[in-house]
């Protein structure tokens, strides 16, 4: 066996293949230590509508328990909760929940807030669903312009829906 010539620095193969896999080693740790935490989506641009949707349900629910004389009301409960049930799926769609154990608040799936107490008088129970529905339909609207071509059709429908139902009442 020869030795290496002095004054030469040389690697043998078994020094160069301990290197190559302690290198292959040592990235992926040292990448995972320099990247940045993921930052946090930005809010669904429908959310609003959702919220409102859900307001309005309640607010529908509770005129028509307080109120059975007002019959359309009934009619604008369920419209609106069928909006809020499609509202949170297309939010869901776009933004899937995410997996591998980490916990995400799902907003497009949070529990509704208490229904609002309804006033006393029928007109006026009346005239505030109206002006919830005005809010909630000017909201789509101002909405339908903003949105991607594959969401204008059921911001579009929503805003519909609300002048519909502001007639129908």
């Amino acid at each position: 066996m020869t030795s290496p010539p002095q004054g030469r620095f040389s690697f043998g193969r078994r020094r160069l293949l301990i290197a190559g896999v302690l290198g292959a080693l040592a990235a992926p740790v040292l990448a995972a230590c320099t990247s940045e935490p993921p930052a946090e989506p930005e809010p669904d641009v429908l959310e609003p509508l959702l919220a409102s949707a859900r307001a309005d349900a309640a607010l529908a629910e509770a005129v028509a328990a307080a109120h059975p004389g007002l019959t359309a009301v009934a009619l604008v409960a369920s419209d609106r909760a069928e909006h809020a049930e499609a509202l949170a799926e297309e939010i869901d769609r776009a933004n899937p929940p995410a997996t591998g154990g980490e916990e995400q608040p799902a907003t497009s799936s949070a529990a509704p807030p208490p229904p609002p107490e309804p006033p006393g008088d029928p007109e006026a129970a009346r005239q505030e669903l109206l002006a919830a529905l005005d809010a909630s339909r000017e909201q789509a609207s101002a909405l339908v312009a903003t949105v991607p071509g594959f969401r204008v059709g059921l911001v579009a429908a929503v805003a519909a829906s609300c002048t519909t139902l502001h007639d129908v009442l």
